[in-house]
């Protein structure tokens, strides 16, 4: 069952009588104000657990994306309800911005260092944490996960695409700046660029929030998560050739 945390009917409507509610934080820039109404909705209505996504940045409150999670997360503890963090890793996903470089210039531009370590994950994954989670929610009441994957490297990604694809894919070091004009010229807002290029300095400066490997994953599951190399493998063909 599915609600929209814009619409207060639609929330009562289909959280009356439900045990738990996961929520997805959205991509928007009033994200903070959407998701702290939707808990306050599940409070209001009865739900019994809510879970919800949140980044590995969330202690850095100094930082875009880390501010506004931080937030969320504190109101999701101060309300009273059982929940669960679910902190990710960066989507694998995220690369696909390079999915047209890839595709006519075979490289992957970014402002980090090329063989600079961090951890990803792939959405896949994170649903199956999600699975796991609801399907015995009480037994992760006032739990936070980190979901993360083995740490890779641009090189690593690169060597992954040009092994999936059969060609060669270069790695080529951009300004922090040049970064930022790229997205805006692919529509991003503002803050969705300067939050992602607070990240990739983090990235840069091989932050602990961006390079800590965490077991929970494996704990949650009873296997690992998927490595970048993998993920290439499904999406390679059917999204760069």
């Amino acid at each position: 069952m599915r609600c929209d945390c814009k619409d207060e009917s639609s929330m009562e409507k289909l959280m009356r009588g439900i045990d738990t509610l996961f929520i997805n934080v959205p991509s928007e820039q009033n994200r903070v104000k959407l998701a702290t109404c939707a808990i306050d909705a599940a409070k209001r209505f009865g739900v019994k657990h809510v879970i919800i996504i949140s980044t590995m940045q969330a202690d850095m409150t100094n930082e875009i994306f880390g501010k506004m999670f931080n937030e969320i997360e504190s109101h999701l503890k101060k309300s009273g309800l059982p929940f669960t963090i679910l902190r990710c890793a960066n989507f694998y996903e995220n690369q696909l911005h390079s999915v047209k470089n890839i595709k006519e210039k075979n490289m992957i531009t970014c402002p980090v260092k090329a063989d600079n370590k961090f951890v990803g994950i792939a959405v896949d994954d994170i649903g199956e944490a999600i699975a796991v989670v609801m399907s015995n929610a009480s037994k992760h009441a006032g739990k936070t996960y980190c979901l993360t994957a083995k740490p890779y490297s641009h090189n690593d990604l690169c060597n992954a695409f040009s092994t999936a694809l059969g060609k060669k894919i270069n790695f080529q070091q951009m300004s922090f700046s040049d970064a930022k004009k790229d997205y805006m010229s692919h529509g991003w807002e503002e803050w969705q660029a300067d939050g992602v290029l607070e990240v990739l300095k983090d990235m840069e400066t091989q932050s602990e929030s961006i390079t800590k490997t965490s077991a929970d994953f494996r704990d949650l599951t009873g296997h690992e998560a998927m490595p970048v190399d993998q993920w290439v493998k499904q999406v390679a063909v059917t999204r760069c050739n």
